[in-house]
């Protein structure tokens, strides 16, 4: 009972995410990375087609050594171009798709938009490409609104706001396999640090106007 009362107060915290306690779950491990890895090692194999970003996190580039079929994406280029029609013709090829993209980059502040997203997905649902989707939103989650429901995975990482606090969240589907730590205590003590963040996320907001116009 405990922790379906956290997943809901999540879930409201998360902008426009369209999921809840009903259909989701939130799985918490020491590091993202270990979730990280865990999606790579059950997805990505010689017969997949992985498709990603150039702006992904450290932990995911060091998996994508390990891939023998990458496909890399330019933001500008590709992503908001939505050269959809690109990318299907390279993942008919594959047997399946496993894509693994960041939402909002931390060094540029670049958000890629849903719409690349929501095409993407059509697109591979229409030429019946069996694929999965994760979304990296490490930088996104609880400040960039993001409709959770297209996608497979959501992977969150707690220090992104409240610093030196170390927890992996994993956003998935309910009776997921991947393996993750369901305990509601620990989703309760950050969600209390998280209020303290949130309530002054216009501060947030404001921080690279600022800087900009100093520098």
């Amino acid at each position: 009972i405990k922790y379906k009362q956290i997943l809901d107060k999540y879930f409201n915290l998360m902008l426009n995410c369209n999921i809840s306690s009903d259909t989701h779950e939130i799985k918490c491990d020491k590091k993202a990375t270990f979730f990280i890895n865990k999606l790579f090692n059950k997805y990505a194999d010689d017969d997949t087609l992985i498709i990603c970003s150039e702006d992904e996190h450290t932990s995911v580039r060091d998996n994508l050594k390990n891939c023998k079929n990458v496909l890399t994406l330019n933001y500008i280029d590709d992503i908001c171009n939505l050269k959809i029609g690109n990318i299907i013709q390279k993942a008919k090829l594959y047997k399946k798709v496993f894509v693994y993209m960041i939402g909002t980059h931390i060094s540029t502040g670049r958000i890629v938009p849903q719409m690349f997203f929501i095409r993407l997905k059509e697109a591979l649902i229409k030429n019946n490409i069996q694929h999965i989707m994760v979304l990296d939103d490490v930088h996104g989650m609880f400040l960039v609104p993001r409709d959770y429901s297209i996608f497979d995975y959501i992977v969150f990482t707690a220090h992104a706001l409240i610093k030196d606090f170390d927890e992996g969240m994993l956003v998935c589907k309910k009776e997921d396999t991947i393996e993750g730590n369901k305990g509601y205590n620990w989703l309760e003590e950050y969600y209390k640090s998280l209020q303290v963040i949130l309530k002054r996320q216009e501060k947030l907001r404001l921080f690279n106007t600022i800087m900009t116009e100093y520098f």
